[in-house]
């Protein structure tokens, strides 16, 4: 597996996340593009934050306590996708 094989976030992982959130936040899957920035969505930071817990119960991760910018549908893909790859590393 090539470097970027690995960086590229799973699509079952990509479908999940945004399944997820158009629970969290009442919206349809198509309103969920990976480009759409989660102001536009309406997630303020406190949106954010509940997302992320989510995400953790979900996807049996944890966020620590680093400040990453969470600005599009894409970046929290990306987030969780690099949270289950540490965590797969850590056990493996």
């Amino acid at each position: 597996m090539s470097e970027l094989e690995k960086k590229k976030p799973d699509a079952d992982i990509a479908a999940k996340v945004q399944g997820l959130l158009g629970e969290e936040l009442d919206l349809a899957l198509d309103e969920l593009s990976p480009g759409r920035e989660l102001e536009d969505l309406g997630v303020d930071s406190l949106g954010i934050v509940e997302v992320m817990f989510r995400m953790e119960e979900e996807f049996d991760i944890r966020m620590g306590d680093e400040q990453v910018p969470l600005k599009t549908v894409q970046d929290v893909i990306d987030l969780v996708a690099a949270k289950i790859s540490a965590r797969q590393d850590q056990a493996g």
